[in-house]
């Protein structure tokens, strides 16, 4: 015969959208989404600095990415 589960691991993988992977601090900026089409902003896309704003982002662009 085959043996019984006698254990249950409670940790769940990391990769859930929204999960802080890991611990310790966070280096991230808020940003404001410029975007000329607001349905080019979804998860997945890359990114840019609006052009002359540090507080700005828009998808795509040719600004570094952010």
């Amino acid at each position: 015969m085959g043996q019984f589960q006698s254990a249950v691991n409670f940790d769940q993988g990391a990769g859930i959208v929204g999960e802080l992977a890991f611990e310790g601090p966070l280096r991230a900026l808020a940003l404001i989404l410029n975007s000329a089409d607001a349905a080019d902003n979804v998860f997945g896309r890359a990114f840019c600095y609006v052009a002359g704003s540090e507080e700005q982002a828009e998808a795509g662009g040719t600004g570094a990415f952010a």
